[in-house]
């Protein structure tokens, strides 16, 4: 081989490492990229299930509030209001009749 092809080689050979130098430099940029966007999945997916978990609480609390009302309209239904009225009868009972017999 004569001393230009010799040269002409190694040109090519160079400018072969360094495209494959900056291919070598984007795969390494994208496989950086990748892992950022797993971490932002992963920080989503956190607050996902932070979100669920508040959702499941406030749920609960839902529940537990319409207990506690139903247990007290149970005893408004039930016990107040017989309360009230036998209280009422008891008052028009004591207006009505007479305090000292006749």
């Amino acid at each position: 081989m004569s001393k230009k092809a010799n040269q002409d080689t190694e040109t090519l050979l160079r400018n072969i490492y360094e495209r494959l130098g900056r291919i070598e430099a984007i795969v390494n940029d994208i496989k950086e990229d990748i892992n950022k966007m797993n971490m932002y999945i992963n920080s989503l997916e956190d607050r996902v299930r932070e979100l669920e978990d508040s959702r499941t609480s406030i749920l609960k609390d839902i529940e537990a509030v319409k207990t506690k009302y139903n247990i007290l309209d149970t005893v408004i239904k039930f016990i107040i209001f017989p309360l009230i009225g036998i209280l009422g009868a008891l008052i028009g009972v004591k207006l009505v009749l007479p305090t000292t017999p006749p």
